[in-house]
């Protein structure tokens, strides 16, 4: 029409922009936003109509979701309390931190980066007066429950390899699938001597041959030896070292 407009950087997208010739000799739909002294002061902006495209969009898609569905997002922020998704630009729900994986996690950094792709159930949707809807989201529950599949996975007695992955005053924890882990009491690290911290036998992330002593379904839990994955030294000793018998020790 003849017309020059003024564009604010802040007015050009929807996030900050800091090299503003990207958009030299690209044609986009604008919003004017002032219009003065008859054509020769003019402001538009792009900004406006980009949110309002995100809000139509954000509508539709909460519209066709719901609790229990399983969606695609991006890790956006990492907090040590959990980590923040985008499922759409500008719907974002949060996955607490015991929600990222069956296996235990100390740090969402230790499973997740920022950029990452994942898949998620929404667990819950609330809506709020102010602001967009608080979503709860969970990664781990787009997997089965390595519970469920305990019973004709491991027996009592069997042997299997797992990696320590968590000590505490009482024992140490072995994972023996991933999401699925038991304890190795103080009591069944050793034959050989008493064992009074668990770091005395083994390390955090130490690969250990373990025996499956128990299994409780309904507590959940696992109860791991690794005395007896060791075998007990004692056994045959009578047949083996009989009176009179010389040692070269």
């Amino acid at each position: 029409l003849g017309k020059r407009a003024f564009c604010p950087v802040s007015q050009m997208d929807v996030r900050y922009v800091e090299e503003t010739e990207e958009y030299l000799g690209q044609t986009f739909h604008f919003l004017i936003t002032k219009y003065e002294e008859k054509g020769r002061n003019i402001v538009v902006s792009r900004k406006e109509l980009l949110l309002e495209k995100i809000r139509e969009e954000q509508e539709a898609f909460l519209a066709k979701v719901s609790q229990g569905d399983t969606v695609q997002g991006t890790v956006t922020k990492l907090m040590s309390y959990g980590a923040f998704i985008e499922l759409i630009p500008g719907v974002e729900g949060m996955a607490h931190i015991s929600e990222l994986s069956w296996s235990r996690v100390e740090k969402p950094e230790e499973v997740l980066r920022t950029g990452d792709l994942v898949k998620v159930k929404i667990l819950k949707i609330e809506t709020r007066e102010k602001g967009g809807p608080k979503i709860s989201l969970s990664i781990k529950q787009t997997s089965a429950d390595p519970w469920d599949s305990v019973e004709t996975g491991f027996k009592v007695g069997e042997q299997v390899r797992g990696k320590v992955v968590r000590l505490a005053p009482f024992g140490a924890f072995v994972e023996i699938e991933p999401g699925l882990d038991g304890l190795v009491h103080l009591s069944e690290m050793s034959h050989t001597k008493r064992v009074l911290k668990p770091e005395e036998v083994v390390e955090q992330g130490e690969m250990v041959q373990v025996v499956v002593k128990a299994i409780d379904m309904d507590s959940k839990r696992i109860s791991l030896s690794i005395k007896d994955a060791q075998g007990d030294p004692w056994t045959g000793a009578s047949e083996k070292y009989g009176p009179g018998t010389i040692l070269e020790v």
